[in-house]
């Protein structure tokens, strides 16, 4: 069969406008063609469903009509424009009003389209629907606004717990040096007297008048050196720390010359370079382990301790261990709690303050303390200190 040029021309405009009318009807968009008195034209099925309205009905309103009150006017400017003909389109987002009452946030694209020879000119409305987007940004918003409430609370609430915990620490510190001087007084006086009696009248007294006066002056003597031992913990948490890079090795010399071990105890260092830290605490870190080694150890024919440092990339790792008579793991979680001891009075004495000062001093400089031992076999304690930052 045979067409003419016409009829071709015919068909195929026949068939592009059914194309183009299928295009339309099934945009994901909702498209109105609008007079310039604001009466849709055409509408297509996307824009009914999202405004609940059928084509008739749209047919006979305004988009102004179903436009939320409050948004009505909000693009009037730059409708005058399109209206004069200054702009050829334009974008907004508004919200409209569904038959249904139910508000939604429609973002509207405009373009003027001009009309036939003495016709009035129109505006193609392309509408996507955003209220998923707004009630997410919405919800959002709304979270942020929680977790601004929430973290200035949580900053009070922390404020104001450091207040009350600094107010406990200094109840405490003035609590620990009042309980201190008030035992000093008496005990001095326990500690005067059992000397006197054991300087002038010893060889007077029975052999278990003799016994009970020498546990009376030991204990005094104990009592002054956990009173010592608790003002020195206490004040631990308020001290001043100035931090610089030490040698490691001069401290632990400086430390053995104070505390001047038995000369049969065998005690060697490995790798030692420097670490960063207040000279103080640190040297008290040094003499309170190496202390604690010379005395667990001292019951072996010969005591050995070792102390070797290993250089992390963040860390410097210093590493004690001893061949003493070591602690069960399954305790090591109360080693350097204040007043527990893995050891009886009679086996070794102390005061049960050493290792939690040590714990303590070590938390001052951000670092960690852990040990690990075996029985009979010893102990190996583990300090990690931070590096200097660069």
């Amino acid at each position: 069969m045979e067409y003419s040029n016409t009829k071709l021309i015919r068909l195929a405009k026949k068939n592009t406008l059914r194309y183009l009318r299928s295009i339309f009807d099934h945009s994901p968009l909702g498209i109105a063609l609008v007079e310039d008195s604001g009466r849709p034209l055409l509408v297509n099925t996307r824009l009914c469903q999202i405004l609940g309205f059928s084509e008739e009905e749209l047919a006979t309103m305004t988009l102004d009509q179903c436009t939320h009150p409050e948004d009505v006017d909000k693009d009037s400017d730059l409708y005058e424009q399109l209206t004069k003909n200054d702009i050829d389109q334009y974008a907004i987002e508004k919200r409209f009003i569904s038959k249904a009452g139910k508000t939604c946030y429609l973002k509207l694209n405009l373009t003027r389209i001009e009309g036939q020879k003495d016709e009035n000119w129109h505006s193609l409305v392309m509408i996507e629907d955003i209220s998923q987007q707004e009630k997410a940004k919405q919800e959002l918003k709304e979270s942020n606004i929680k977790l601004a409430t929430y973290n200035a609370n949580l900053e009070q609430t922390v404020k104001d717990r450091t207040k009350q915990l600094e107010k406990v620490i200094t109840e405490l510190e003035a609590f620990a040096y009042s309980i201190s001087h008030d035992l000093r007084a008496p005990l001095r006086a326990i500690d005067g007297f059992s000397n006197a009696l054991m300087e002038d009248y010893l060889n007077e007294l029975p052999e278990t008048a003799q016994h009970y006066l020498t546990r009376i002056t030991n204990n005094s003597t104990r009592m002054g050196e956990l009173i010592d031992s608790l003002l020195s913990f206490s004040r631990l948490s308020r001290s001043e720390m100035h931090f610089q890079s030490l040698d490691l090795g001069d401290r632990i010399a400086s430390v053995l010359r104070e505390i001047n071990p038995p000369e049969h105890y065998q005690i060697t260092t490995e790798g030692l370079g420097e670490i960063y830290g207040d000279r103080m605490l640190l040297e008290q870190l040094l003499q309170n382990l190496i202390s604690n080694a010379i005395k667990y150890s001292s019951r072996e024919s010969v005591p050995k301790i070792h102390i070797r440092q290993i250089s992390h990339q963040n860390t410097d790792e210093v590493i004690l261990s001893d061949n003493g008579a070591g602690f069960d793991m399954a305790y090591h979680d109360k080693l350097f709690e204040i007043f527990q001891r893995l050891h009886s009075e009679q086996e070794f004495e102390g005061t049960g303050i050493g290792l939690a000062i040590c714990q303590k001093i070590v938390s001052r400089h951000q670092g960690k303390i852990w040990a690990e031992s075996k029985i009979g076999d010893g102990a190996t304690f583990y300090v990690s200190l931070p590096k200097r930052s660069q």
